[in-house]
């Protein structure tokens, strides 16, 4: 038997799957979005954007599960030692999750040193519009923060 979802199956015993539907908890597509530059910010009044990618929900109950993983860095330029940095994942211009994390005990000024983040939620946008999801990050104002090129997004749709 050979045959593909949405097409007839050819052989024996001939099975349909065209009108198929993957079951609850399935996941029914992927997608993926990567930095293809490095982000240097030292100064900043409000979120800058890391990575982006945008899905297409195929149900209107669908669950996003949203996945991000970014490697930062912190050159302490003021000799203040310690750094945090806040995340914070957008879908479109609405906010979905903050969360703050702490960042460098950094003593060496002017080097950088470099940590690895990761950071999950599930969202329900409740329609099969196209909806792009941001991740994004402010440190606070000390020293210079670095995301590096190869951060990602992953979205996955799983059918409710």
């Amino acid at each position: 038997m050979t045959g593909e979802i949405n097409s007839a199956v050819t052989g024996s015993p001939a099975i349909n799957l065209s009108n198929a539907e993957p079951a609850s908890g399935s996941v029914v597509q992927v997608v993926f979005g990567r930095t293809q530059r490095q982000i240097e910010i030292s100064q900043s009044s409000s979120y800058v954007m890391i990575v982006e990618a945008q899905i297409t929900p195929r149900y209107n109950n669908s669950r996003i599960l949203i996945d991000a993983n970014v490697i930062m860095g912190h050159r302490d330029d003021y000799s203040l030692s310690h750094a945090w940095i806040v995340f914070r994942f957008e879908r479109g211009s609405t906010i979905l999750d903050t969360e703050m994390y702490g960042g460098s005990d950094n003593d060496n000024l002017n080097q950088y040193a470099y940590w690895g983040y990761n950071h999950s939620i599930i969202d329900i946008p409740g329609s099969t519009s196209t909806h792009l999801y941001k991740y994004m990050f402010h440190p606070n104002y000390s020293g210079t923060w670095r995301a590096q090129r190869g951060c990602n997004i992953k979205l996955m749709e799983i059918k409710a």
